[in-house]
């Protein structure tokens, strides 16, 4: 993500908007024919180099398995069987990057963007897609503004950060040590300065205390500093019960280690570590770090109890490693299109638009994600309205969940075991 407030101009804009009119058939809408078979085709728009490469990378492998399985199945059945394709936009992490993706993508003639890891982006992005009334599906990113323009083309699939903090900060209220019963009542908050950590750090001052935590300090770092030391030890001194960290895979790691280094003992740690290479990269250091989970093979989804095991499989099988959150949520988002894409019976942007908004996917059809009810509902503005975050710790290096108490899949341990006591 980059810092600074990123604009696009009426020149580019209005560039953008005539290369796109020249990818519409007469019919009114986009479509591609390679010999006798019909290709309708979305844009994946994220980062495939660069620092959210990835999460963009595994957000595509996710749309990737889901196009597969989609056109195995028998394709867009409404639409005589056309098959589903994905072309693949790079923004290279970069916001003025993802507005030339978006607008190759479009040019190309996509029925739709699915995307942009990094907010910063997203914002742009869904900017273009906006105005060139084309649908868009944001994938990962969380910060609530993106939302909140009044763009009607545009739905999130993800929870936004005004569901994850507080289900973190719920979650860390609830914990108890049961030796003692002391409960975590001071926390600090160590966050990236970018839209992800500053809009995740504006919840963080906002609801602590409604949970009966205090929040003791708010502490910026720059994304990608290879030296967190000094922080860390800013935060050590203060001494919190609890220590949230809203950070990228890199930091997250470094995060882990310093404390280590530093011998920082809190009762326990929130990181981000929803994939497997967190698991692999720091290896047994990562056990007892608590983090949110998107999602756990194991999740039990209403009407499809065996589904997201046996989607892991599928995963692991093509790509060699576990499915995590943000393939996950590329996969879902991807049977979000194809569900709307079979009830509109055409791609038609308005008749797409107006099916995505109506979007009511359950477990048979294609989710694999925690939400109320099972279900992938859209509310006045876009949001998942539906979207739950689940809790988790690392334990013997496999992610557990341990919170709600209707995911658990393992008991916590809290306090978490000082270094000097580890194996």
């Amino acid at each position: 993500m980059m810092k600074g407030k990123q604009t696009i101009t009426r020149r580019r804009f209005l560039k953008t908007a005539g290369v796109t009119a020249a990818a519409f058939t007469l019919s009114g809408f986009p479509t591609i024919i390679r010999g006798k078979e019909k290709i309708i085709e979305f844009g994946a728009v994220e980062p495939l180099t660069g620092k959210g490469a990835k999460w963009g990378t595994v957000v595509v492998q996710g749309e990737e398995l889901a196009v597969s399985e989609i056109n195995k199945a028998g394709g867009i059945k409404s639409l005589g069987g056309a098959k589903l394709a994905m072309s693949k936009h790079d923004t290279e992490s970069k916001p003025e990057t993802g507005i030339t993706a978006a607008e190759r993508a479009i040019q190309k003639g996509i029925i739709a963007v699915l995307g942009t890891a990094g907010s910063s982006v997203a914002m742009v992005v869904t900017q273009v897609a906006e105005k060139n009334k084309i649908p868009m599906v944001v994938v990962t990113p969380q910060d609530p503004k993106i939302m909140q323009r009044g763009f009607k083309y545009t739905f999130r699939v993800t929870a936004n950060a005004e569901v994850f903090v507080p289900s973190e900060l719920a979650a860390i209220a609830a914990m108890v040590d049961e030796k003692t019963k002391k409960k975590v009542r001071t926390i600090a908050h160590m966050y990236e300065d970018s839209a992800y950590g500053q809009a995740e750090n504006v919840i963080y001052k906002r609801d602590a205390s409604k949970f009966g935590l205090e929040l003791i300090l708010s502490q910026a770092y720059p994304g990608g500093t290879t030296d967190l030391t000094p922080y860390v030890n800013k935060i050590k001194s203060l001494n919190p019960d609890f220590v949230g960290l809203t950070g990228f895979f890199f930091d997250t790691c470094n995060f882990v280690r310093t404390i280590k280094e530093q011998n920082f003992n809190p009762m326990g740690y929130l990181i981000e570590g929803n994939s497997d290479e967190f698991l692999t990269e720091i290896k047994k250091d990562s056990n007892f770090a608590f983090t949110y989970l998107l999602w756990n093979e194991g999740i039990k989804i209403p009407g499809t109890e065996k589904k997201a095991m046996e989607v892991n499989e599928r995963f692991k099988k093509q790509f060699g490693m576990n499915m995590d959150g943000w393939a996950m949520l590329g996969y879902v988002s991807t049977y979000v299109l194809k569900d709307a894409l079979e009830r509109a019976a055409s791609t038609d942007p308005n008749k797409l638009r107006k099916a995505l908004a109506e979007t009511n996917l359950t477990g048979p059809k294609g989710n694999i994600m925690a939400t109320k009810g099972g279900r992938v509902q859209f509310d006045e503005i876009g949001e998942n309205k539906n979207a739950i975050i689940i809790f988790g710790q690392v334990l013997n290096g496999k992610r557990e969940v341990t919170w709600p108490p209707e995911y658990k899949t393992a008991e916590p341990v809290f306090p978490v075991p000082k270094w000097s006591e580890r194996p």
